[in-house]
């Protein structure tokens, strides 16, 4: 990825750019405009122009010093530099990761450093172990990087998350929100400590990508890409890029310990010392006895570790002491020995691979490891190059030896594991504690309102706990508590958070629930009930049998208009309304939601028994032709209750899908249909009558409903050729192959499709075309304003082009007037459906009315 820096010539900058003949000589300046990327540690570690900084920052500073060059510093996202050096409005671009693709608008310096890659997931993923587990996962990557490209060439383009920033992709994916993200190891872990982020690890790629950075210029500028190339081979040859290198991949340990106090900068220093003297002692003293005896001392007594490889071989010939006291080795067993056999199992891999890239590369990243001590103590390591391959002529013998130091970080990790678990968990259920919920909490909110979607926070207190710790004891309760917590952390989603606040007093977060107040409820209502169910389950506190209940409150996010403290109050106060109610219930803190839920709940009873007892009708509207004859019928199912009569559709289908009540109350609807064209087929004048029946997507997606049509077909004797499924648009969001083949095979029997609502949802020209359908249906909303709304008239001319060019009818709906079905006639419409021929009818009053038209022709 990068640490973009991205030049624009301060004043007209195409003036500067178009020429590949501007001087960059220091007698004839040009001031150029750097820009860094934000905060790609260690590479950038900013966000404003005047933050900026970092190893590349560093670098490109020295660079242009040694190559004369002007500049201010902007910092950008790297997306928007990359695009504005396409574009041409930027000179140069650097720590450009280095690609085929990108060589077509760039030309690149010589490499100044390799990152690779990695996959963070969250600790408690099982699911994802190496990048082939990916596919189908949502992935964030930094938009545009070589991770981008990566997961492009792999086939992810439609899952991948794109973010602006490491660390905004990290927090992202340790929210719970998204499954992994593709990342630079080395900047991922250091965002990882930097954003305290301790539920994340690193996974190895096993055939990642490998980013080799350099300078980038536009084509055609020679004299400038020289320039740079020769400023840096002075910082190498100087030692200016040796130093940047120690200090920003060499000591980052300690300056992202915040040891706050004058001894962390002691430390700091004391280490750019002690890897300096290692440097000449391994350059000079250790292979040719050359070295200062002083250098010695401070080579053999530094807190790192320090390591000579053999290039050739690959074994190690030379260390210090402190590598011999830590691993409990002696010099001779080290000295001749395979350098890979230092490391434990796990990191043999990782440490081959960036073994290699070193020989390709002459760069190595700062990579951590395990060592295997001779007491099978197993030691982490933050491994770096403490010299490289810039050693002057004289020195040939040094091209083949590779110098590393070697920090133990093992007490780091474990502490920062520890502090962590102390800071953010419960050390009683192993729960997230008030502290990480709020963190949490706050970023919900955030999201909450950036994308429209509703969530709910539940606030849940045991009932009469205090008995339990009265009578029983405190270990019983705690016994409780922790049950209480596995039960809890079971009946949530993965996205969800469950807390303890302290006492008997859980939290449980929902994110990502709809858009609706309405039905976010109700989803927050179903997780409830299903907590409600889980708790209420005996428990076994060590052999003792006991009973406990919940109370529940819960608040949406919508109704919180000032911070997370108020919400959690407004949740407390929802759970003494549930205490209020007697215990073992849940309430809601508004009062207008609460109605709405029990009214939700109550109606889901009902039609559960309307279902049952098939307490339905069918209504039948009709449709006409040109000639306003009567060809078919559109069948509407009508509920009869018992107390409010007779209950359109749209109270309570919605409902039904939600419930899977659809499918037993579609299946009747389709076998009444049926019976029906068997009762016609013996009648004059109904004999001839298509009837069309609505299928919901949810009934379409089951696997048996193919067999459930030809079943219902067979039973009823019903002529398929006459039988009409009406299927909308958004069926087709999901698996359109598998609705093809259904669709198909129904075709195949005679029976056949319409297109409903068509122009309102989301189906493309592509999949319109291969679909097996005989009919395309206006929607009501462009017909209703057809006379006033030119939009409309051109959406239905359009669609009646495109419905007679595939060789489909199409059928208009919802035409209540006679200037409607004139207008609709001058366009080409010959198929009508709407008030103005019939209402919504009973069977007995439609059959009157298509009897009373034939005796009127």
């Amino acid at each position: 990825m990068l640490v973009s820096i991205l030049m624009l010539v301060n004043g007209p900058v195409g003036a500067v750019i178009a020429s590949s003949e501007t001087d960059y000589r220091s007698d004839s300046r040009v001031t150029l405009v750097v820009g860094s990327e934000q905060q790609y540690p260690p590479f950038s570690t900013g966000m404003t122009d005047n933050s900026a900084g970092g190893f590349t920052v560093d670098l490109w500073k020295a660079v242009a010093k040694e190559a004369g060059l002007d500049y201010a510093i902007h910092v950008r996202p790297f997306h928007q530099l990359l695009q504005e050096f396409k574009d041409g409005k930027a000179d140069v671009l650097i720590n450009l990761a280095i690609s085929d693709e990108r060589r077509k608008f760039a030309d690149f310096t010589v490499p100044h450093v390799i990152v690779t890659g990695a996959v963070f997931v969250r600790k408690d993923n099982a699911t994802i172990l190496t990048e082939d587990d990916l596919a189908g996962k949502s992935v964030i990557v930094v938009n545009a990087d070589m991770a981008f490209d990566y997961a492009t060439s792999r086939g992810w383009t439609k899952q991948l998350v794109l973010v602006d920033t490491a660390a905004e992709g990290l927090q992202l994916l340790a929210s719970g929100k998204h499954d992994a993200m593709l990342l630079s190891k080395l900047t991922g872990m250091q965002t990882l400590q930097a954003e305290h982020l301790s539920n994340l690890k690193a996974l190895e790629l096993k055939a990642g990508f490998a980013q080799r950075f350099a300078f980038a210029v536009n084509k055609g500028q020679s004299e400038l890409l020289s320039r740079l190339n020769e400023a840096l081979a002075l910082t190498k040859s100087n030692g200016t890029y040796e130093a940047l290198y120690l200090k920003w991949f060499g000591v980052y340990e300690v300056r992202e310990a915040r040891l706050g106090d004058f001894s962390g900068y002691l430390l700091a220093a004391l280490t750019i010392l002690l890897a300096t003297a290692g440097y000449f002692f391994h350059r000079r003293q250790l292979d040719r006895a050359k070295a200062d005896n002083k250098y010695r001392d401070l080579y053999d007594q530094s807190p790192d570790m320090f390591l000579s490889v053999d290039l050739e071989s690959r074994n190690i010939i030379g260390c210090n002491q402190t590598l011999l006291t830590i691993t409990g080795y002696s010099r001779q067993q080290i000295i001749g020995s395979k350098a890979l056999s230092l490391c434990c199992p796990g990191s043999a891999a990782l440490a081959q691979s960036t073994f290699r890239q070193f020989l390709s590369t002459h760069e190595m990243p700062n990579v951590e490891l395990q060592l295997q001590c001779s007491d099978g103590r197993i030691v982490d390591v933050s491994v770096w190059a403490s010299a490289a391959f810039d050693a002057p002529a004289t020195d040939a013998d040094d091209y083949r030896i590779l110098h590393l130091a070697l920090r133990d970080i093992t007490l780091r990790k474990a502490a920062e594991e520890e502090i962590s678990q102390l800071a953010f968990f419960d050390s009683l259920t192993a729960l997230p504690n008030r502290r990480m919920l709020l963190d949490r909490l706050g970023r919900a909110l955030a999201s909450s309102l950036r994308t429209g979607r509703d969530g709910a926070l539940m606030f849940i207190d045991l009932d009469n706990f205090k008995a339990l710790n009265d009578t029983l004891g405190h270990d019983k309760g705690d016994l409780l508590l922790q049950q209480v917590a596995k039960r809890l952390a079971a009946s949530v989603r993965e996205v969800d958070t469950v807390a303890r606040l302290g006492g008997d007093e859980f939290v449980v977060m929902l994110e990502d629930l709809s858009e609706h107040s309405g039905s976010a409820a109700i989803q927050a209502e179903a997780i409830g009930e299903k907590i409600l169910t889980a708790l209420n389950v005996p428990y076994d506190l060590a052999g003792h049998a006991h009973h406990s209940t919940p109370s529940i409150g819960i608040t949406l996010f919508a109704q919180n208009k000032t911070n997370d403290a108020e919400l959690l109050k407004r949740a407390d106060l929802a759970m003494y309304q549930a205490k209020a109610a007697g215990r073992n219930t849940l309430r809601f803190f508004d009062p207008k939601i609460q109605d709405a839920v029990d009214a939700h709940a109550a109606l889901e009873v009902e039609l559960r028994n309307a279902v049952e007892q098939e307490d339905f009708v069918l209504y039948y509207q009709a449709q006409v032709d040109g000639n306003s004859t009567i060809t078919g019928v559109e069948v509407l199912v009508r509920w009869k209750h018992a107390q409010r009569g007779i209950v359109a559709p749209y109270e309570f289908i919605a409902l039904a899908e939600e419930t899977g009540l659809i499918l037993p109350l579609g299946n009747w609807v389709l076998d009444n249909a049926c019976r029906q064209l068997t009762s016609w087929a013996v009648q004059p004048g109904l004999a001839a009558l298509t009837i069309s029946v609505n299928v919901s997507a949810f009934q379409f997606q089951r696997p048996d409903f193919v067999d459930q049509v030809l079943a219902i077909l067979a039973s009823t004797g019903a002529n398929p050729a006459l039988l009409k499924l009406e299927i909308t648009e958004s069926l087709l969001l999901k698996d359109v192959e598998d609705i093809i083949l259904k669709m198909t095979v129904l075709q195949a029997q005679g029976v056949r499709f319409s297109l409903d609502d068509f122009g309102t949802g989301y189906s493309s020209l592509s999949y319109l075309k291969r679909l097996p359908l005989d009919q395309l249906k206006i929607d009501r909303s462009f017909v209703r304003d057809v006379l006033t709304d030119p939009n409309d008239a051109s959406i239905v001319r359009t669609i009646l082009a495109l419905g007679y060019s595939l060789g489909l009818t199409v059928i208009a709906e919802g035409v209540e007037t006679q200037a409607q079905r004139d207008f609709l006639a001058v366009l080409d419409c010959h198929d009508y459906q709407g008030y103005l021929f019939s209402k919504p009818v009973r069977l007995a009053e439609f059959e009157y009315l298509v009897s009373g038209l034939r005796e009127a022709a």
